[in-house]
């Protein structure tokens, strides 16, 4: 698995996508943990500096011979401060897990220089709609890496990440987010050049790679069905082609290993069933800024278009200014925009304060359990930011809608709304 600089780009991308993964996919019966060695990052940062539990940049330009010998004084030092002798080995396979997450994330990010990329991040927040955005992401992309890794140290740092590694050691699975975690990557780099191959036409079979993986790689047994269970749920999550998703859960149903997890399974998939278009969306009551209850079902008579998001949700907020632009341009059309917020509930002060101080116009309300409330599991959401447009007698147009800064989007609504 060779590192090269389109899989450094395209790394930033997946980990968001497995955080996805690893947050939504707890099965109902089956419960993973991670309980075998809480210290790593406070004892790790006493080695190498962290930001917000990341590498920072300084770190990432680092030559790799310090940054191994720093990663190798940590794993000592840890392995020293291992307290319950029981399970010693176990515990040393998830900090050597640990390790090699690291130093993937260092190698996918090596070299980067921290103004560019700061400038990159902006053109993508104020430039999306600049019909010279391409060009200048480009260009800026070309000035980003001022440190590349020579193939014999590429080498080298990919035999630490791979090395010796075991795809079936169930007890560390069920007990270390560090190995899930590679697992999770090592499956999504062994397709990373096919990632490339396919047309926007053919985007979402990217999502059933992964799967593929798993069934040639991963031995038979708990982690194996586990994950054909976790990405068999991702991708109806994020799959919207009828045919596909079809053929998506007849292949997980065949399977008789599957059987414990098949209960979930169904329930999504028969949401996905109920949410296809014309078909009558779930209501919700749900709370605004003002502590007033808003209920879908009282806003029939009109479009509306849902955006589902959260405070903390980066490419969320890029779209609000787009959306900002779709209030003010169709204020007077038949359609109504609502932003559902999914922040924790326990967060409700800060949704307030960040939707009075951005003064953010439409309909804002919050949900009620997050991702676990039943609209959210109704839409089988994965991932936000996510749109849902319905129609004036509360029938779904689009399940899984353009984002506001989609020209698209505004082709649909000037079709529906002339």
């Amino acid at each position: 698995m060779p590192y090269n600089n389109s899989m450094k780009i395209y790394f930033t991308c997946t980990i968001l996508l497995l955080l996805t993964i690893s947050g939504f996919s707890q099965s109902s019966t089956i419960k993973l943990r991670d309980d075998l060695f809480a210290d790593k990052s406070t004892i790790f940062s006493k080695f190498i500096p962290l930001n917000n539990g990341e590498l920072t940049y300084g770190a990432c330009l680092l030559d790799p011979k310090t940054f191994i010998y720093q990663i190798n004084q940590f794993k000592a030092d840890a392995s020293r401060k291992i307290k319950n002798k029981k399970n010693e080995s176990l515990i040393k396979k998830d900090i050597d897990y640990f390790t090699r997450n690291i130093v993937e994330y260092y190698v996918s990010h090596y070299g980067r220089d921290s103004l560019v990329m700061a400038t990159i991040q902006q053109i993508n927040a104020e430039k999306r709609s600049d019909p010279n955005y391409a060009s200048l992401i480009k260009e800026a992309s070309k000035k980003l890496q001022i440190k590349i890794l020579s193939t014999a140290e590429a080498k080298f740092l990919n035999e630490f990440v791979l090395g010796a590694a075991d795809l079936n050691d169930t007890e560390l699975f069920k007990h270390s987010v560090a190995y899930r975690d590679w697992i999770d990557s090592y499956l999504y780099n062994l397709n990373i050049d096919r990632q490339f191959r396919y047309s926007s036409s053919e985007y979402e079979s990217r999502y059933l790679l992964p799967l593929e993986a798993i069934y040639n790689k991963i031995p038979p047994g708990f982690i194996k069905n586990h994950l054909t269970y976790q990405y068999t749920l991702f991708a109806l999550k994020m799959v919207t082609n009828p045919q596909k998703l079809d053929s998506l859960y007849g292949d997980f149903a065949r399977r008789r290993e599957n059987s414990e997890y098949k209960a979930d399974i169904d329930q999504v998939y028969n949401n996905l069933i109920l949410s296809r278009p014309n078909s009558l969306a779930p209501d919700f009551s749900y709370y605004d800024v003002n502590d007033k209850l808003v209920r879908l079902n009282e806003l029939r008579g009109k479009y509306v278009y849902i955006d589902i998001w959260a405070t903390w949700c980066a490419p969320c907020k890029v779209e609000i200014p787009f959306l900002s632009r779709l209030e003010s341009d169709y204020s007077t059309k038949n359609i109504i925009f609502l932003s559902l917020s999914v922040d924790n509930s326990s967060d409700k002060a800060k949704w307030v304060s960040y939707v009075k101080n951005n003064k953010l116009g439409g309909i804002q309300v919050i949900a009620d359990k997050d991702f676990n409330s039943d609209f959210i599991r109704k839409f089988s959401v994965a991932s936000i930011p996510r749109f849902i447009l319905i129609d004036p007698v509360g029938q779904i147009v689009f399940s899984n809608a353009a984002r506001p800064s989609d020209p698209d989007l505004r082709n649909h609504l000037d079709h529906l709304l002339k």
